[in-house]
């Protein structure tokens, strides 16, 4: 009997299939005046983008990282009321 019950059977040789990567972890941490937001550098290619409000339009943050230790790392300065931020690839 076939898997799917439709009369044909499929077989894969030398075909693996990896799990999804989880996206990374974005964390803040307070500074005097500002905050800083790391996140690792492993999976590449994500991007960090902000918004004013959490549905809002989503635009790369301007702030250059910089990495070190594996981690991407930026300080963003509190002067705005409310900022929320997401990373994207």
């Amino acid at each position: 009997m076939d898997t799917w019950g439709s009369g044909f059977s499929v077989w894969l040789d030398g075909v693996s299939f990896q799990p999804p990567l989880l996206p990374p972890f974005l964390s803040a941490a307070k500074q005097p005046n500002a905050l800083w937001l790391t996140w690792p550098t492993s999976p590449v290619g994500f991007v960090l983008e902000s918004a004013t409000e959490v549905g809002g339009a989503y635009a790369n943050f301007l702030g250059a990282p910089v990495q070190t230790n594996g981690s991407w790392s930026t300080l963003v300065p509190t002067s705005d009321p409310q900022r929320f931020f997401r990373l994207r690839k």
